[in-house]
């Protein structure tokens, strides 16, 4: 029967291929198709639901926690990767390893001054209660998560979901 499904296995990976290509297409459709085999042997036809969404729903948990797992693997790594990346930006590798340069970093503060002295007064107080991590963690691993506690914070805080949302759209389009 796995055969017959396939195609559904092959288009859920997919979905999370697309979503997540740091993992490997091959990996996903192996566990999808580990998935189905568990879902097939577990299911119930009494429970009142047709065998294909029962199938459907336990290949997408699966690869869910497949692809959650390898996020927060990643997560460990980010600090590493944001090291390279500033480095290389005020950073020089033509003349001798790492030498600095002032300049480049001169001209990242610029810009980042430029930018925060463009946005409204409400906008930059978010963005320095962000700075300084608004009084707790911040979950970095997603942004949704992210938006959650910056937006659960300012609510302690007072602001107005319009407020906060305004705001929200004022950064997002000062970025863009």
């Amino acid at each position: 029967m796995i055969e017959k499904n396939l195609n559904l296995i092959r288009n859920i990976a997919w979905s999370y291929h697309k979503t997540n290509p740091a993992i490997e297409f091959d990996d996903l459709f192996s566990e999808g198709c580990v998935a189905y085999l568990e879902a097939e042997k577990n299911f119930n036809p009494n429970c009142g639901i047709k065998e294909t969404s029962y199938i459907w729903m336990c290949i997408q948990s699966h690869l869910n926690n497949i692809t959650k797992r390898e996020n927060k693997i990643n997560q460990w790594l980010s600090p590493v990767i944001f090291e390279e990346l500033f480095q290389e930006s005020i950073y020089s590798l033509e003349d001798t390893p790492y030498s600095y340069q002032p300049e480049k970093c001169l001209m990242a503060k610029e810009a980042y001054a430029m930018l925060f002295n463009t946005l409204s007064p409400m906008a930059q107080e978010l963005v320095e209660s962000i700075q300084n991590g608004l009084g707790g963690y911040l979950p970095m691993d997603t942004p949704k998560l992210c938006r959650g506690a910056i937006k659960d914070a300012l609510r302690e805080q007072g602001w107005s979901w319009a407020n906060i949302w305004e705001t929200f759209r004022e950064i997002k389009g000062a970025l863009a």
